[in-house]
Protein backbone atom coordinates (compact mmCIF):
# COMPACT_ATOMS: atom_id res chain seq x y z
CA UNK A 1 0.00 0.00 0.00
CA UNK A 2 1.45 3.48 -1.29
CA UNK A 3 0.95 6.97 0.33
CA UNK A 4 -1.14 8.68 -1.45
CA UNK A 5 -2.31 12.55 -1.00
CA UNK A 6 -5.92 11.63 -1.93
CA UNK A 7 -7.34 9.29 0.82
CA UNK A 8 -9.68 6.49 -0.43
CA UNK A 9 -11.21 4.53 2.45
CA UNK A 10 -13.20 2.13 0.38
CA UNK A 11 -9.70 1.03 -2.10
CA UNK A 12 -7.85 0.88 1.52
CA UNK A 13 -10.97 -1.30 2.85
CA UNK A 14 -10.74 -3.54 -0.60
CA UNK A 15 -7.05 -4.26 -0.33
CA UNK A 16 -7.03 -5.09 2.96
CA UNK A 17 -10.10 -7.58 2.93
CA UNK A 18 -8.16 -9.18 -0.35
CA UNK A 19 -4.48 -9.44 1.70
CA UNK A 20 -6.71 -10.85 5.14
CA UNK A 21 -8.30 -13.70 2.05
CA UNK A 22 -4.83 -14.74 0.48
CA UNK A 23 -3.89 -15.42 3.74
CA UNK A 24 -4.49 -18.37 5.61
CA UNK A 25 -4.40 -16.81 9.06
CA UNK A 26 -5.80 -20.04 11.15
CA UNK A 27 -2.48 -21.83 9.74
CA UNK A 28 -0.49 -18.81 11.02
CA UNK A 29 -2.32 -19.12 14.45
CA UNK A 30 -1.53 -22.90 14.75
CA UNK A 31 1.92 -22.65 13.91
CA UNK A 32 2.62 -21.20 17.09
CA UNK A 33 5.00 -23.64 18.98
CA UNK A 34 3.38 -22.81 22.26
CA UNK A 35 1.24 -26.01 23.26
CA UNK A 36 -1.74 -24.16 24.99
CA UNK A 37 -4.65 -24.80 22.83
CA UNK A 38 -8.00 -23.14 23.49
CA UNK A 39 -11.72 -23.99 22.03
CA UNK A 40 -14.13 -20.97 22.00
CA UNK A 41 -17.65 -21.43 21.62
CA UNK A 42 -19.71 -18.36 20.98
CA UNK A 43 -22.63 -18.09 22.66
CA UNK A 44 -24.82 -17.84 19.36
CA UNK A 45 -27.02 -15.70 18.05
CA UNK A 46 -30.68 -16.26 16.93
CA UNK A 47 -30.85 -16.27 13.48
CA UNK A 48 -34.41 -14.32 13.37
CA UNK A 49 -33.57 -10.90 12.59
CA UNK A 50 -30.19 -8.19 11.19
CA UNK A 51 -27.82 -7.55 14.02
CA UNK A 52 -28.64 -4.72 16.71
CA UNK A 53 -25.66 -2.39 18.29
CA UNK A 54 -26.46 -4.89 21.28
CA UNK A 55 -25.13 -8.16 19.33
CA UNK A 56 -22.66 -5.78 17.74
CA UNK A 57 -20.79 -5.01 20.88
CA UNK A 58 -20.99 -8.58 22.53
CA UNK A 59 -19.25 -9.75 18.84
CA UNK A 60 -16.76 -7.27 19.60
CA UNK A 61 -15.68 -8.11 22.58
CA UNK A 62 -15.56 -11.48 21.22
CA UNK A 63 -13.27 -10.79 18.91
CA UNK A 64 -10.83 -8.20 20.97
CA UNK A 65 -10.68 -11.36 23.55
CA UNK A 66 -9.98 -13.54 20.82
CA UNK A 67 -7.08 -11.07 19.22
CA UNK A 68 -5.11 -10.13 22.55
CA UNK A 69 -5.27 -14.36 23.73
CA UNK A 70 -3.56 -14.69 19.46
CA UNK A 71 -1.47 -11.56 20.38
CA UNK A 72 -0.25 -13.80 23.34
CA UNK A 73 0.79 -16.72 21.20
CA UNK A 74 -2.23 -19.17 22.35
CA UNK A 75 -4.08 -21.44 19.91
CA UNK A 76 -7.29 -20.66 20.03
CA UNK A 77 -10.24 -21.95 17.73
CA UNK A 78 -12.70 -19.09 16.94
CA UNK A 79 -15.53 -20.38 15.45
CA UNK A 80 -18.52 -19.23 15.10
CA UNK A 81 -22.64 -20.44 16.04
CA UNK A 82 -25.78 -19.78 14.87
CA UNK A 83 -28.73 -20.29 16.87
CA UNK A 84 -31.43 -21.88 13.99
CA UNK A 85 -34.12 -23.34 16.89
CA UNK A 86 -37.12 -21.79 19.08
CA UNK A 87 -39.40 -19.39 19.21
CA UNK A 88 -38.06 -16.63 17.99
CA UNK A 89 -37.58 -17.95 14.46
CA UNK A 90 -40.99 -19.45 14.78
CA UNK A 91 -42.56 -16.39 15.60
CA UNK A 92 -40.11 -14.85 12.54
CA UNK A 93 -42.20 -17.27 9.83
CA UNK A 94 -45.54 -16.73 11.62
CA UNK A 95 -44.97 -12.88 10.57
CA UNK A 96 -43.61 -13.52 7.02
CA UNK A 97 -46.35 -15.75 6.33
CA UNK A 98 -49.25 -13.44 7.82
CA UNK A 99 -49.69 -15.87 10.00
CA UNK A 100 -52.00 -14.35 13.38
CA UNK A 101 -53.67 -16.78 15.34
CA UNK A 102 -49.93 -18.60 16.62
CA UNK A 103 -48.50 -21.93 16.14
CA UNK A 104 -51.61 -23.86 16.16
CA UNK A 105 -52.69 -21.77 13.00
CA UNK A 106 -49.95 -21.51 11.12
CA UNK A 107 -49.84 -25.67 11.38
CA UNK A 108 -53.33 -26.37 10.24
CA UNK A 109 -52.70 -23.61 7.29
CA UNK A 110 -49.41 -24.49 6.01
CA UNK A 111 -48.43 -27.93 8.04
CA UNK A 112 -45.38 -29.11 9.94
CA UNK A 113 -43.16 -29.31 6.53
CA UNK A 114 -43.50 -26.06 5.42
CA UNK A 115 -43.26 -24.19 8.38
CA UNK A 116 -39.90 -26.06 8.84
CA UNK A 117 -38.87 -25.33 5.40
CA UNK A 118 -39.66 -21.44 5.87
CA UNK A 119 -37.88 -21.84 8.96
CA UNK A 120 -34.72 -23.03 6.80
CA UNK A 121 -35.71 -20.57 4.51
CA UNK A 122 -35.29 -17.27 6.90
CA UNK A 123 -32.11 -18.88 8.85
CA UNK A 124 -30.32 -18.89 5.33
CA UNK A 125 -31.27 -15.33 4.93
CA UNK A 126 -30.43 -13.79 7.94
CA UNK A 127 -27.26 -15.79 8.27
CA UNK A 128 -26.09 -13.80 4.83
CA UNK A 129 -26.96 -10.49 6.99
CA UNK A 130 -24.95 -11.58 9.88
CA UNK A 131 -22.22 -12.94 8.00
CA UNK A 132 -21.90 -10.00 5.97
CA UNK A 133 -21.83 -7.78 9.08
CA UNK A 134 -19.17 -10.10 10.66
CA UNK A 135 -17.01 -9.21 7.76
CA UNK A 136 -17.46 -5.80 7.53
CA UNK A 137 -16.54 -5.01 11.18
CA UNK A 138 -13.34 -7.28 10.74
CA UNK A 139 -14.38 -9.90 12.66
CA UNK A 140 -12.22 -13.22 13.23
CA UNK A 141 -14.99 -15.97 13.59
CA UNK A 142 -13.99 -18.46 11.82
CA UNK A 143 -17.41 -19.13 9.42
CA UNK A 144 -16.31 -22.30 7.73
CA UNK A 145 -16.36 -24.15 10.66
CA UNK A 146 -19.33 -22.08 12.25
CA UNK A 147 -21.93 -24.71 14.49
CA UNK A 148 -25.77 -24.36 13.48
CA UNK A 149 -28.00 -25.68 16.47
CA UNK A 150 -30.50 -27.55 14.08
CA UNK A 151 -27.68 -29.77 12.60
CA UNK A 152 -27.72 -33.61 13.13
CA UNK A 153 -24.40 -33.18 14.48
CA UNK A 154 -24.70 -30.46 16.77
CA UNK A 155 -28.18 -32.13 18.48
CA UNK A 156 -26.64 -35.48 19.03
CA UNK A 157 -23.35 -33.73 20.35
CA UNK A 158 -26.20 -32.02 23.29
CA UNK A 159 -27.89 -35.31 24.05
CA UNK A 160 -24.70 -37.02 24.94
CA UNK A 161 -23.93 -33.52 27.23
CA UNK A 162 -27.11 -34.30 29.02
CA UNK A 163 -26.87 -37.91 29.03
CA UNK A 164 -23.56 -37.56 30.66
CA UNK A 165 -24.76 -34.78 33.33
CA UNK A 166 -27.59 -37.43 33.71
CA UNK A 167 -25.41 -39.99 34.66
CA UNK A 168 -23.11 -38.10 36.66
Amino acid sequence: MELNSKFDAKAIESEIKEYIKSIDIEKLIFASDKPEKIRFIEGPPTMNGIPHAGHLRGRVMKDLWYRFNTLQGKKIQFNGGWDTQGLPVELQVEKELGVSGGKTEAIKEFGVERIVSECKKVVEKFNKTWVEVDDLLGMSFNHKKAYWTFKDEFIEREWQVLKKAYEN
